[in-house]
């Protein structure tokens, strides 16, 4: 399962997706027996490296595109600006991030603590996976 930012009614929320294909169980020769989900292909990646002395407060935006959000160090935390409702990002979460303009008009906060590390992943094509 994956949590997922997404736009209804316009307003982000918090959904959680079973996306397909699902998580599975590694055969491969260096990672058997480890848990692995297929990302797919994307388009425009890139990793972005927060202040290393103060935290950052991102203040309300849309995602960008639709895209995978792995947190590689660091925490952050997701604040939805109708609800109030939140969502912590830690170090080595992976949530999907599809509250585009298209369909939340406020979208979300986030606020990074110092030296936090991601990587942002656009679905190619702008298609998120089946879920």
């Amino acid at each position: 399962h994956v949590n997922t930012l997404v736009g209804v009614n316009g307003a982000s929320t918090i959904q959680c997706w079973t996306v397909d294909p699902p998580f599975t169980i590694s055969t491969q020769a260096g990672t058997v027996g480890a848990k692995i989900q297929s990302i797919g292909n994307s388009s425009g990646s890139t990793i972005v490296f927060f202040n290393e002395t103060a935290a950052t407060n991102a203040g309300l935006h849309p995602a960008p595109a639709p895209q995978w959000v792995l947190v590689l160090k660091g925490h952050g935390l997701v604040i939805l600006p109708t609800t109030n409702a939140t969502l912590e990002l830690d170090t080595g979460t992976i949530i999907i991030a599809n509250d585009t303009k298209e369909m939340s008009s406020l979208g979300h906060n986030t606020k990074w603590s110092a030296g936090s590390v991601a990587v942002q992943l656009p679905f190619q094509g702008g298609r998120v996976p089946n879920h």
